[in-house]
């Protein structure tokens, strides 16, 4: 497909109100990285299903990146979403093994084991972990929370004015030696 529109001109237009102005983008942005997206997921283990989902989550990401004023031109749009979908694979793999740990672990007290970050029924565990969480400090909550659905350490520095994304990361350690359970 022609690029018909630069990152620039694409970035206007997902921050646009007009949602024909963002459909447009985001029909240009699926015929150019689509096959992309779905190529990295399926040379990763995952299926061709897996990579147009995944590809859809990138996308979805972008554009709440771009609305919320998250989205710092510092890469290609192409480079961006890439690495949006890497992340978004790499939890989802790193949930499916944790997801299986679990189901193998005999006692329910390795709450810590389970995927935060993929919808859940609630439960004693999952609660108790983040009422211990919570009993930290607000701080501690927003930052794993955070962690827990998705940002990076990058965004939750950013989104909680915490400097770097290695402070995030300390700040994330810290917290979660005080809680007692790792995260991931």
């Amino acid at each position: 497909m022609r690029n018909r529109y630069s990152d620039e001109q694409l970035i206007l237009q997902l921050a646009s109100s007009d949602t024909r102005e963002v459909d447009k983008a985001v029909k240009q942005l699926h015929g150019q990285y689509k096959d992309m997206i779905v190529r990295l997921v399926h040379q990763n283990s995952g299926t061709l299903q897996d990579g147009e989902e995944l590809f859809d989550d990138a996308l979805l990401g972008l554009w709440q990146a771009v609305q919320a004023g998250r989205y710092q031109p510092t890469a290609r749009i192409k480079t961006y979403l890439y690495q949006i979908a890497r992340n978004l694979w790499l939890n989802r793999i790193r949930a499916a093994s944790r997801a299986v740990r679990f189901t193998d672990t005999e006692s329910l007290d390795d709450y810590h084991l389970m995927s935060l970050d993929e919808p859940l029924e609630h439960n004693e565990a999952v609660d108790a972990f983040w009422e211990k969480v919570r009993a930290v400090g607000e701080t501690c909550y927003n930052v794993l929370r955070a962690y827990a659905d998705g940002y990076s350490m990058q965004e939750i520095a950013v989104r909680f004015e915490l400097g770097t994304a290695n402070n995030a990361k300390t700040i994330k350690y810290n917290c979660l030696k005080k809680v007692g359970k790792p995260l991931s």
